[in-house]
């Protein structure tokens, strides 16, 4: 009761929450305390409520404060920054660092928001590169060919460059929103290609061109890529524009979908179909 008191007083109690663009501001009410050593604040002025005598007593009444001072000195600094490109204020800050020359016996270290960031960038990552071994495996079971799994895992490798090509172009940070875009527009892409060539299979058995099987493949799926590529990047358009209250959350997340989407229909309509010839010519040099 009485700790509880205390670290309140001192420390405040969160009461409220104000939204400041995408990030929310905490309101926290803090007593005022006259300008002296906090310690001799405590041994002789502070007053706690007593639920008992339903008054305000001295601390000293019920508690002895004791104090030792044999610990390293601590000092924590907070910054505030406008936008959300941790990474740069983040460089900046270390370069600063850096260039300070602190005496042996200083340590310094960035904490907080950046370093949970960092480890949801490490997690994350993981997350992806089991999802692409997993899929890699799924296509190999599923088609039984290894040129066609690898076509379509170039497929995956080549759109995340779209994706991150938009947040560059946008001047927008890789954060989380980012990486969840990048596994949406990759099962997106995955999708689109399984179909063009799951019938690339089937018409194998009517034509012996290859090309031309692949021709009737992409002819029957390049509308219906369209359609959906297009739309569903239209559809983001407002949230990338950061249209509309709150929309500054998930921005990174719209302008990372709709990178990867559009830069996707290039990709699965024209690169891949060329990179599946390649290496189909490779492997028949190989052979012969």
């Amino acid at each position: 009761m009485i700790r509880k008191q205390i670290r309140t007083l001192y420390y405040g109690d969160v009461v409220a929450s104000v939204a400041n663009g995408e990030k929310l501001t905490k309101v926290r009410v803090i007593m005022s305390r006259p300008d002296i050593d906090p310690i001799v604040y405590l041994q002789q002025e502070l007053k706690i409520y007593s639920p008992t005598l339903k008054q305000r007593i001295s601390l000293k009444e019920v508690a002895e404060v004791t104090h030792y001072n044999n610990l390293s000195p601590v000092c924590v600094l907070g910054i505030r920054f406008k936008g959300n490109d941790m990474g740069a204020v983040v460089k900046e800050i270390q370069q600063t660092l850096d260039k300070a020359e602190l005496p042996n016996n200083i340590t310094t270290d960035i904490n907080g928001f950046y370093k949970e960031q960092q480890k949801s960038f490490k997690e994350m990552s993981l997350v992806i590169l089991f999802a692409i071994v997993i899929i890699f495996i799924g296509l190999l079971l599923n088609f039984s060919s290894l040129r066609i799994a690898f076509s379509i895992l170039m497929a995956l490798i080549l759109t995340t460059t779209g994706v991150l090509g938009a947040l560059y172009l946008t001047e927008k940070s890789l954060d989380i929103m980012a990486f969840m875009g990048i596994l949406i527009v990759l099962s997106i892409v995955i999708n689109n290609n399984v179909l063009i060539f799951d019938f690339y299979q089937i018409n194998s058995e009517k034509r012996d061109n290859e090309i031309e099987q692949q021709l009737d493949a992409l002819a029957l799926r390049a509308k219906p890529i369209l359609m959906t590529m297009v739309s569903n990047a239209l559809a983001l358009l407002p949230i990338a524009l950061a249209i509309g209250t709150g929309t500054q959350i998930i921005q990174d997340l719209a302008i990372a979908i709709m990178g990867g989407l559009l830069f996707a229909i290039v990709i699965n309509l024209f690169i891949i179909p060329l990179f599946f010839c390649f290496v189909g010519e490779e492997s028949e040099g190989i052979k012969s």
